[in-house]
C-alpha cells in the first residue's frame, strides 16, 4: 500500500518549487506576464513571493525542516490570501469564480498545515477549510456550467454530465473531510481525479500554450491538488495516533 501522505508530500513540494520558478522567471522578465489574481503586478513582490517559495518547497522535501517550512508556508498562503484577494472578491462577491482562486490556496495552505502539525486540533482546522474549498469547487460546477463543460476534452462525450458528476465529487469530498468519514478513501480518489484532470485537460493546453503563463500555473495548481488530497486522506487517522499517544 503507498504512503499517500509521503507521496502527496513530495507532490506538493515540486508544485510549489514550480510556482516558485514561474514567479522568479516572470520577476526576471523571462517569462509572460499573467493576469492577476494569479500573480501581483509588482515585480519585486514577485521575486520575494518566489524566493519563499522556494525555500519552502525545498524544506517540505527535507524531514528535519518539514514541520518549519509546512508552516511557513500555510502562514504566507494565508497572508497572500488577505493581501490579494479581498478586494478582488469584493468587486463581485457574487461571482463564483472570484473565489476558486482563494479555494486553491486555501487547500495548498490546508495541506501545509496537516505537513507541520497532525494533532486534531490541526488535522480538523484543516480538513474543514479544504471541505469550504471543496464546496467552492462544486459549486462552481453546478452553478457555471457553460463556463466549465466546454474545458471537459472535446473527445469525451456527455459534457454537461461530466460537469455535474465532478461537481458531485467535490461536494462529496467536502462532506467526508468535514465529518471525518472515509477520509481516506475520499483523499485518495480525490488525487486520482486531479490526475485525470492533469493529463486530460493541463498537460494538453500546457503542451498547446507553452508560453502561456496562465497555463502553466493553472494546471501547476492542478498538479499541486494532487498533493493536497493524498496529503489530506491520511489526516483523519494521523489525528487519531497523535491523541492515542497523547493518551499513553
Amino acid at each position: 500500500m503507498p504512503d499517500w501522505k509521503a507521496l502527496g508530500r513530495t507532490i506538493l513540494a515540486i508544485a510549489i518549487l514550480l510556482f516558485a520558478t514561474l514567479h522568479l522567471m516572470r520577476a526576471l522578465s523571462l517569462g509572460p506576464a499573467v493576469t492577476f489574481p494569479w500573480i501581483a503586478t509588482s515585480k519585486l513582490v514577485i521575486a520575494i513571493t518566489g524566493i519563499l517559495l522556494l525555500a519552502c518547497g525545498i524544506g517540505i522535501l527535507i524531514d528535519r525542516c518539514r514541520r518549519l517550512a509546512s508552516l511557513v508556508l500555510a502562514v504566507f498562503l494565508a497572508i497572500y490570501v488577505l493581501a490579494f484577494y479581498i478586494t478582488f472578491i469584493a468587486q463581485g462577491p457574487r461571482d463564483p469564480t472570484r473565489y476558486a482562486g482563494v479555494a486553491e490556496l486555501i487547500s495548498m495552505a490546508s495541506a501545509a498545515l496537516l505537513l507541520s502539525d497532525d494533532s486534531r486540533p490541526f488535522s480538523l482546522t484543516a480538513r474543514i477549510l479544504l471541505a469550504l474549498a471543496m464546496v467552492n469547487f462544486g459549486a462552481v460546477h453546478f452553478l457555471l456550467p457553460q463556463f466549465i463543460g466546454p474545458l471537459v476534452p472535446a473527445w469525451l462525450p456527455g459534457h454537461l454530465f461530466f460537469t455535474y458528476f465532478i461537481g458531485c465529487a467535490f461536494i462529496a469530498a467536502a462532506l467526508s473531510f468535514v465529518s471525518g468519514i472515509q477520509v481516506r478513501l475520499a483523499g485518495i480518489l480525490l488525487g486520482f481525479m486531479f490526475v485525470i484532470f492533469v493529463v486530460t485537460l493541463h498537460l494538453p493546453r500546457i503542451l498547446h500554450a507553452l508560453r502561456s503563463m496562465d497555463e502553466w500555473i493553472s494546471g501547476a495548481v492542478a498538479f499541486a491538488m494532487i498533493g493536497v488530497s493524498w496529503i489530506a486522506s491520511d489526516s483523519a487517522s494521523a489525528a487519531r495516533k497523535a491523541v492515542a499517544k497523547s493518551v499513553s
